[in-house]
């Protein structure tokens, strides 16, 4: 068999010569996915960033394990060059890989990167949809209240107060939504 040397060289020549063609992205993220840890040019590491979201994004849709791993790849990469301009970039990579995570029900890694997320967010309106999948994580783990309270927390970052007793708003959604639901024109709403 090749060498390690040489089968990186090997997938690091493959993936130059591929990223340069777009229509073999794919491919050429294939290529530097195996070499990703090696990687040390920014520049290429950029380059490599970028044909891995693509990848992810592109995977997503068939094969959620082959994005998560793209997405690890792309914030490998990315963390080892980062300046302080890529905080949107990790944070953007960051949220799709907890919604991937979350899909692949590895809910204790999700809840990892979740925390990571609020730690760097800075407009809790960015919070909306991790905040959402988190909420979904922690139901199917019958953790109910905690779940609750992360929406609550949330609405109220976002200048919503928390009612002291949130029985009697429940109790009065729950008669709006059984009005609703008997109604005429359930579909008039």
């Amino acid at each position: 068999g090749m060498a390690s040397t040489g089968r990186n060289q090997q997938h690091l020549r493959l993936a130059r010569n591929l990223a340069a063609q777009h229509d073999y992205s794919l491919i050429a993220a294939e290529q530097y996915l195996a070499v990703a840890a090696t990687l040390t040019d920014e520049a290429e590491c950029r380059q490599a960033v970028g044909l891995f979201k693509e990848a992810a994004a592109r995977s997503r849709i068939l094969n959620n394990a082959v994005a998560e791993r793209f997405l690890v790849a792309a914030l490998q990469v990315l963390r080892s060059v980062q300046t302080s301009n890529d905080a949107q970039e990790l944070f953007d990579l960051e949220i799709a890989q907890h919604a991937i995570l979350y899909s692949l029900g590895r809910l204790e890694e999700s809840d990892a990167v979740y925390d990571s997320i609020v730690a760097r967010c800075t407009n809790p309106i960015d919070l909306a949809e991790p905040a959402g999948i988190q909420m979904f994580s922690l139901t199917r783990r019958s953790r109910y209240s905690e779940s609750m309270e992360l929406g609550l927390t949330l609405l109220c970052r976002l200048g919503l107060k928390k009612p002291i007793d949130t029985r009697p708003a429940i109790d009065v959604g729950l008669a709006r939504l059984t009005e609703w639901i008997q109604s005429d024109n359930p579909m008039a709403d």
